[in-house]
């Protein structure tokens, strides 16, 4: 499932082709991963594996924010230059970036940093430490950084450092096409896969590894959305309620199935014309007189059966009585139960 988020999702893979092809060009990153960020670690062995792959000359290191205090470039001087070298260091404009920038003796062009788990303060610490570097860097090669921020609003953007947002990157049609890709494995018809992505979606929304979990669930999920939920997270749901699963069934059976009601009310007439317009004109429950067949609703082609006793086959008297249910219900707000969508045989 993770290799089809972020191998065959167009914008998924293209936040992540954005960010190796920065580090292929020596630029900095920071990388705004939300928490909804789905399957994260396999993010990171990705950048990591296709960098690695075209450039064999930098090597990855990882640096938790904590362990290097509130002074990045002291750190790293410490964690990576000689103490004969970093005796040179004289406090002074620039600081610690620069001496690591320009002093002839520091190194960091064979290493990319990977920077984690940073709050607001570190975060900006480290901005601040990469955007001089890099300044005092100039067109000579040195150390590229990325940086992981979990929480939007602690970004601070500057000079030097390219910024990739997950949440700016990803939409509602992304996760809709990655539902749909994975609904083609339910034992369903064409109409049941696309109802399960679109339920799904319209459900669990931004959380990408949830949603992979509910579309294994298939046949169970639709019967029972909520309580599959429930069963799935346990103890750690903090979903929609009931009452808003409910409205989420809701709109998705007005998108996928209040439009098979006007095409069965079309297809009735075309077939049933003469028998309709012998019964008009018509006056309509809102005060409103219909005069021509393709003006009738299928409540008024309900009425007008049941008024004047077309002779309809079993099977045709059911379906009009199907669809009027359908469309009485949806229009009042109900919803269908899954042993009623399978009736319309889709």
């Amino acid at each position: 499932m993770e290799n089809i988020w972020w191998n065959q999702i167009t914008n998924a893979n293209r936040f992540l082709q954005n960010i190796i092809q920065s580090l292929l060009d020596e630029k900095n990153v920071m990388v705004c991963t939300s928490d909804k960020l789905p399957w994260i670690n396999d993010m990171r062995e990705t950048i990591t594996e296709n960098v690695g792959q075209k450039n064999a000359n930098r090597s990855f290191r990882h640096i938790n924010a904590d362990e290097a205090g509130a002074d990045p470039g002291e750190f790293l001087a410490n964690r990576f230059c000689r103490e004969e070298v970093r005796i040179k260091f004289r406090p002074g404009k620039g600081g610690w970036a620069k001496f690591l920038a320009t002093e002839k003796e520091v190194s960091l062009s064979g290493i990319y940093f990977w920077i984690k788990n940073a709050n607001r303060n570190q975060i900006k610490n480290w901005v601040n430490f990469i955007s001089d570097y890099a300044g005092f860097l100039g067109k000579n090669s040195g150390g590229v950084f990325l940086m992981e921020v979990a929480n939007e609003n602690d970004v601070v953007r500057k000079k030097n450092i390219n910024v990739f947002s997950y949440e700016k990157e990803i939409g509602p049609y992304d996760r809709f096409t990655f539902n749909m890709l994975l609904s083609t494995e339910f034992k369903a018809g064409n109409f049941f896969k696309q109802y399960l992505a679109e339920l799904v979606s319209n459900i669990v929304e931004n959380d990408i590894e949830l949603s992979a979990e509910c579309i294994r669930y298939g046949e169970r999920f639709i019967s029972q959305p909520y309580e599959t939920l429930r069963e799935i997270c346990g103890e750690d749901y903090k979903g929609k309620s009931r009452d808003e699963i409910d409205t989420a069934i809701w709109t998705t059976q007005i998108k996928l199935i209040f439009p098979l009601t006007e095409t069965f009310r079309r297809d009735f007439i075309k077939r049933k014309e003469k028998l309709i317009r012998a019964g008009l004109p018509c006056q309509t429950g809102f005060g409103e007189t219909v005069y021509e067949p393709k003006e009738a609703e299928i409540g008024l082609l309900y009425f007008l059966n049941a008024r004047d006793r077309w002779p309809l086959h079993q099977h045709e008297y059911e379906q009009l009585y199907l669809y009027h249910e359908i469309r009485n219900k949806l229009a009042h707000m109900g919803t269908l139960s899954y042993e009623q969508l399978k009736q319309l045989n889709l």
